[in-house]
């Protein structure tokens, strides 16, 4: 069933249509990593969980020993993922083709 639109209405309407559809900050969160996701490519490149307590885990790789203290699934924004690569020797963009 449809309904004629009031002229203000419609202008309303025609005016939401035109508009993008994400904006920001929606669209940059499709785009974040999941922490888990970031863990298992870490482990992928031979870092092994030597031990666990709680939500926070050990990981080491030959004499280096770093802390994982991230819930799996946490979005890790720009700030994170560049914290991560600085502490576990990686750039920004190695991190992100792992």
């Amino acid at each position: 069933m449809r309904t004629r639109l009031g002229p203000q209405l419609a202008e309303y309407a025609a005016e939401a249509d035109a508009q993008p559809a994400l904006t920001w900050p929606w669209s940059t969160v499709l785009h974040m990593a999941k922490a888990a996701r970031v863990l298992a490519a870490l482990k992928r490149d031979g870092w092994i969980e030597s031990r666990r307590s709680g939500s926070h885990r050990v990981l080491a790789k030959g004499d280096q020993q770093r802390i994982w203290a991230y819930h799996d699934g946490v979005d890790l924004g720009g700030p994170a993922m560049a914290r991560i690569a600085r502490d576990y020797g990686y750039t920004l963009t190695e991190l992100r083709k792992l």
